[in-house]
């Protein structure tokens, strides 16, 4: 079908937009659920595989560096060449690393195979809610986004209780083989279900200069706070600094760039909510940038705010 078809196809089938939703929501569940339960096995997993504390650390750390790398390319990706095809592409591979995780016999393959998992969680994540957007028009859409980022939240409260259970009871390795029917189940409806293709009409070229830069700061960051004992670590921060820097000045001078630096900096609402976002891991940080956000927010959603 064209996008005029698919369009029209799910404007008009109520089944079919129900099937588009189940199948973004259990890959919306299944990204945080395969952080969370894996937390639970750490000292699981650093028991059989004999690993220090310094690289079962890093079980967690990967994925989300995985995930953080992938997000924004293959959202560009995915505008370039389908979002189905890329949701596709990274079930499958969240799939196989899911399998090859519980079936590895050493600590170095696993995060090897944990930061796989965590670029197919990026790329699951940058095209569900796209997907869903794409789906659902006018009133709907809030009712399904809504649901999708409630299914996120539902992986995240999960994931220990689950992972726990799993360890306790079959071992850690059945932590990640419980994932692979889940994700089997996303890859079999996405494909038999969930027809057409979306897609831009006038997709932009892939900023492959920007996409590397950002993930080597991304990665010496995250690679620097491992680290923070050790004196290198201020090396690593000072050489993650520099490539940030870089990474600013070339997005602001390349005609595709990844993040539009400048729409950023003139939305200050929108800059705000980033903010805030940012500082939910500090409550006074937090409430200061909640402050900041109501100076320009036009509604009377702050209201419950205490006076700054």
């Amino acid at each position: 079908m064209d996008r005029t078809a698919t369009r029209q196809y799910y404007q008009d089938n109520v089944a079919a937009r129900r099937i588009a939703l189940l199948i973004v929501a259990i890959g919306s569940f299944l990204v945080p659920l395969a952080l969370a339960a894996s937390v639970v096995a750490i000292p699981s997993i650093a028991a059989d595989l004999n690993a220090s504390a310094v690289l079962v650390s890093g079980i967690p750390t990967v994925y989300v560096l995985g995930q953080i790398v992938t997000l924004i390319p293959a959202g560009r990706l995915a505008d370039r060449y389908g979002r189905k095809r890329v949701f596709i592409l990274g079930s499958t591979l969240f799939m196989l690393s899911t399998v090859l995780s519980g079936l590895t016999g050493s600590i170095e393959t696993l995060l090897f195979y944990r930061l796989l998992q965590g670029i197919a969680s990026g790329m699951i994540f940058s095209t569900a809610l796209a997907i869903i957007s794409s789906v659902f028009r006018g009133n709907n859409s809030g009712m399904a986004l809504g649901i999708t980022v409630a299914m996120i939240y539902l992986g995240m409260v999960c994931g220990p209780l689950l992972g726990g259970w799993l360890t306790e009871h079959y071992g850690w390795r059945t932590v990640f083989f419980f994932q692979a029917p889940f994700a089997a189940l996303t890859i079999l409806l996405t494909l038999v279900a969930l027809k057409g293709e979306w897609s831009k009409d006038d997709p932009t070229q892939v900023d492959w200069v920007g996409t590397f830069l950002f993930g080597l700061w991304s990665t010496g960051l995250f690679l620097g706070i491992a680290q923070l004992s050790d004196p290198s670590a201020w090396l690593i921060f000072l050489a993650t600094l520099l490539c940030f820097i870089l990474f600013i000045y070339q997005q602001r001078n390349t005609a595709t760039p990844l993040v539009k630096i400048k729409v950023i900096r003139a939305n200050r609402l929108f800059s705000s909510s980033i903010l805030a976002a940012f500082c939910l891991c500090c409550p006074r940080c937090y409430q200061a940038s909640l402050v900041r956000l109501k100076r320009y927010c036009s509604t009377d959603c702050f209201r419950v705010l205490p006076p700054a």
